[in-house]
């Protein structure tokens, strides 16, 4: 059966989610293998950005020590 007809017999609604379901299940079995790097990535990038937190609310606080 051709593509055309195939298309030509479902709804714009089941297109769509047809193709959603496919582009995300494409997803995932492309990011799957990469889950531990991916959690150790996000990880890192959490405890730099509570670092960066960290260094911004000291200087603050010293600044306004220093106002005082």
């Amino acid at each position: 059966m051709p593509l055309t007809g195939f298309l030509h017999n479902m709804n714009t609604g089941e297109i769509i989610t047809k193709g959603t379901t496919g582009i995300a299940g494409s997803v995932l079995a492309v990011l799957s293998p990469y889950q531990e790097h991916m959690e150790w990535a996000i990880q890192v990038l959490g405890g730099l950005l509570g670092i960066a937190v960290a260094v911004v609310s000291l200087y603050h606080l010293l600044r306004n020590k220093n106002k005082k």
